[in-house]
């Protein structure tokens, strides 16, 4: 019994501790906003410098800080800087299905739908399954009822779930869930 207690308080503490560790770091959002707002491009400067030099300073795990960011921009009609960090936010977190909705989202509203297909067409691009996977040719083909995604070389243990990403000149153009 002495033993399980002093597990439970091993537990209990370390959860606290990562807690308060969690609570302690800076907020990557407040921080840009308070310092280069109104210049993006100072902006995503600042957070990669930040990220490089004071890591462990900023809660850069949290993709709903740059979330929030790009959301803001979006409400202030800042549609063009929103894109800009969403971007990042995409490059940041490649395998969040919301960063990718979001950077949809501010394209929408920019109104640049050139980048959707219409039934029947396709286009040539490269794609990727998996993060650190290198980008394969790839050919998108537009159905009635989604993309279908064919690989230009045989691609090993896809599974249904994972995300499939898409890009044009290492842009990111869009992604969906296999199904």
């Amino acid at each position: 019994m002495k033993f399980i207690k002093s597990i439970l308080l091993v537990v209990t503490l370390s959860i606290f501790l990562c807690s308060c560790q969690n609570q302690t770091k800076n907020s990557i959002n407040k921080t840009i906003v308070e310092n280069s707002y109104d210049d993006i491009e100072a902006a995503i400067a600042r957070y990669k410098k930040l990220k490089n030099e004071d890591f462990e300073a900023y809660n850069f795990n949290d993709e709903n800080e740059l979330n929030n960011l790009g959301y803001q921009l979006l409400n202030d009609n800042r549609i063009d800087d929103a894109i800009k960090i969403f971007r990042l936010l995409v490059s940041e977190f490649p395998n969040s299905a919301n960063a990718y909705d979001s950077l949809g989202e501010a394209y929408l509203a920019n109104k640049n739908t050139d980048l959707a297909l219409k039934n029947g067409e396709s286009l040539e691009v490269k794609s990727r399954i998996r993060y650190r996977q290198k980008l394969e040719k790839a050919t998108l083909h537009k159905v009635e009822n989604g993309i279908y995604v064919e690989f230009k070389n045989a691609q090993s243990a896809i599974t249904e779930g994972q995300f499939v990403a898409w890009y044009i000149n290492d842009e990111l153009l869009g992604s969906g869930v296999i199904a």
